[in-house]
């Protein structure tokens, strides 16, 4: 079920709107029972927000963007 949460994920961040259960169910294909009980999941762990039965990526990702630490580039040994 991991994949499929990371399918969702995927799906959810590269539509330029937001999304259904149902449209979601459909980009993933899984049943809408098991595509709600991942997003309620998702929800509740703010890697996705919730409004209006729509659903789009969650604050978690920029806090965790802005946790990244600035690496220097492969091969670069000062």
């Amino acid at each position: 079920m991991l994949v499929r949460a990371f399918q969702m994920l995927e799906l959810v961040a590269n539509e330029d709107r937001p999304m259904n259960l149902t449209e979601m169910s459909r980009g993933v294909q899984l049943p809408l029972p098991t595509t709600h009980r991942l997003a309620k999941t998702l929800v509740r762990l703010r890697a996705l927000e919730r409004d209006h039965g729509r659903y789009t990526l969650g604050p978690v990702w920029s806090e965790w963007t802005d946790a990244t630490p600035q690496r220097e580039p492969a091969g670069s040994l000062c």
